[in-house]
């Protein structure tokens, strides 16, 4: 038995990563980009939720329940992201990039263009581009949100 499977059924949960230190493994994910994606997931996150929350993220592979954290939105963040739509958007960039790297090893290599059908390319650290895998993320506040990789 792994040592995280024992943990589970001992009813701890694996993190998430931290949100706002994922452009430190993600070189399609730079800084300033990157944490402002993580306060846009911590203010849909803490309309629903209190952190920390447990989420359970499912592959064909497999399936396991992860804790992830956030800070309580400050005024001036939730002022900043006070359109919904883009909240919900950009914040669901952060935590599924998070999630493929937590299940697969993946980051993100480089943030698609416009009509490829994805919105980043991602793949095993060193990955080249034309070896990339697509991931379409579509950001909801509805229950059983999914991330898929094509």
């Amino acid at each position: 038995m792994t040592a995280s499977k024992a943990k589970r059924e001992l009813g701890w949960l694996d993190p998430f990563l931290d949100l706002c230190r994922l452009f430190e493994r993600h070189s399609g994910f730079y800084e300033p980009l990157c944490i402002a994606y993580a306060h846009a997931a911590g203010v849909c996150l803490h309309r629903h939720h209190r952190s920390p929350a447990e989420f359970d993220v499912v592959s064909d592979e497999s399936s396991c329940s992860r804790q992830l954290s956030w800070l309580r939105p400050t005024p001036e963040v939730a002022a900043s992201w006070n359109n919904s739509d883009d909240a919900v958007r950009d914040g669901a960039y952060s935590v599924a990039l998070a999630a493929v790297e937590v299940e697969l090893g993946f980051v993100s290599l480089l943030r698609a263009e416009k009509k490829t059908g994805a919105d980043y390319y991602v793949g095993p650290p060193g990955t080249d581009a034309e070896n990339a895998i697509r991931l379409e993320v579509s950001g909801t506040e509805a229950e059983g949100a999914e991330v898929s990789t094509a």
